[in-house]
C-alpha cells in the first residue's frame, strides 16, 4: 500500500595546485569536498487508500518512518564518513608531472584515486542503511501493523 524512496548521493569534488618542485610540479589537493546526503525523499501511497483513514494514517507512518530511517542512519554513520575520508586524504600522495599542461590530468587523477578509496565506505553506510530498514520490514511487523486498523 506503501513506498518510500530516496537516493543516498556520493559527490567529491577536489581543487589541486602544481608547485614547482625543480624540474617537476606536485599536484597538491589544497580543498577536498566530499558530499554524502539523502536525495529526492518520496513517499507514494495507494490511491484505493482514503484519506485520514487509519488504514491511510498507518502506511503513511510506516513510510514516515522508513525516511527518518534513511536521515537517522546517515546521520549515525557521518562521523565515521569524515574519520575515514581524513584517513584516506592522508594515505594519497602528491602527483607529480614534469608539465604545467599535465596538472588537469593530475587533478583528475586524485579525484579517481579518492572516489576510489571513499566508496567502499559509501557502500558500507548504504548496506546499514538497507540492514535498519529490514528490521521495519519483516513480516512480524507486518502483521503488527495489519492489526492496528479494524
Amino acid at each position: 500500500s506503501g513506498l518510500s524512496t530516496v537516493n543516498i548521493n556520493f559527490d567529491i569534488t577536489l581543487n589541486a595546485f602544481g608547485a614547482p618542485a625543480g624540474d617537476i610540479f606536485c599536484v597538491i589537493p589544497t580543498e577536498i569536498d566530499l558530499f554524502l546526503g539523502l536525495d529526492k525523499p518520496t513517499i507514494y501511497l495507494a490511491e484505493e487508500l482514503t484519506v485520514n483513514s487509519c488504514e491511510y494514517n498507518m502506511v503513511l507512518r510506516h513510510e514516515q518512518t522508513h525516511q527518518q530511517i534513511n536521515k537517522s542512519t546517515l546521520e549515525y554513520y557521518l562521523p565515521m564518513f569524515k574519520t575515514a575520508a581524513l584517513q584516506i586524504a592522508r594515505s594519497i600522495k602528491p602527483v607529480e608531472v614534469k608539465n604545467i599542461d599535465d596538472i588537469k590530468p593530475a587533478i583528475s587523477k586524485l579525484t579517481a584515486a579518492y572516489n576510489q578509496k571513499m566508496t567502499p565506505v559509501v557502500n558500507f553506510i548504504k548496506k546499514e542503511m538497507l540492514a535498519e530498514q529490514s528490521k521495519l520490514d519483516n513480516s512480524q511487523n507486518y502483521l503488527y501493523e495489519s492489526k492496528l486498523c479494524p
